[in-house]
């Protein structure tokens, strides 16, 4: 993932998952990070708050995978390159850590 000054300030898990995520999309072919790419990462980051809490309620993470996979089943876009963060995200992210 590129390092942007921003991620010194997540945790390990919020940085595994947002790498998880990166991987999940990459199996696409998606070359942006989606919704539903950052809510896979943060639901399979073991030892994470989100994991935890997402184990606690019964929440079905192969579901949610067999659930992405139907839906991305076709890459749209070229597998050759690694997703990147839009800038409204990184924008985003930016002003949340302030918080």
């Amino acid at each position: 993932m590129k390092n942007f000054p921003i991620t010194d300030k997540f945790t390990t898990h919020l940085k595994q998952a947002l790498g998880k995520a990166i991987v999940f999309a990459n199996e696409f072919g998606h070359i942006q990070l989606s919704p539903e790419h950052i809510l896979y990462g943060l639901a399979a980051e073991k030892g994470s708050l989100s994991y935890e809490l997402l184990q606690k309620s019964s929440f079905p993470l192969d579901l949610l995978k067999q659930d992405m996979i139907r839906r991305f089943h076709t890459p749209y876009l070229r597998q050759d390159q690694l997703p990147e963060l839009p800038d409204e995200v990184v924008t985003l992210i930016t002003r949340a850590v302030r918080i």
